[in-house]
């Protein structure tokens, strides 16, 4: 029988899991619905974990490793697609920003007297 601690932290690996399906299809609603998901896990977690009557034996230690490292590596390729998401929209914002620079720029020259 499964460990309540690991069901846990087996919850949280299947929202991460999820969060890294929707980033890698460039799907920002489900990425942070799944987002807000593992959060609450994770808080749930928090509260249940310092219970006494839950500690962990050794082997479920191992299994607790495991998932926390399928965690943390869907962590790290979220974190690789979204900066690359990010760093584009910056891209962007910042050449609208000079578009828009620009134009207002031309719009408030005076003409020049000839």
């Amino acid at each position: 029988m499964n460990h309540p601690l690991l069901g846990h932290y087996e919850a949280i690996a299947r929202a991460s899991a999820r969060m890294l399906v929707a980033a890698r299809a460039g799907d920002w609603d489900n990425l942070a619905a799944s987002e807000n998901e593992c959060a609450h896990l994770i808080e749930t977690l928090q509260t249940i974990e310092p219970d006494p009557a839950l500690r962990l034996e050794p082997a479920h230690h191992r299994q607790r490793i495991r998932v926390l490292r399928e965690i943390l590596g869907n962590d790290a390729e979220i974190r690789r697609l979204t900066q690359h998401w990010l760093h584009g929209l910056e891209a962007l914002l910042r050449t609208t920003g000079l578009t828009r620079l620009v134009t207002g720029m031309q719009a408030n020259r005076a003409p020049s007297s000839g």
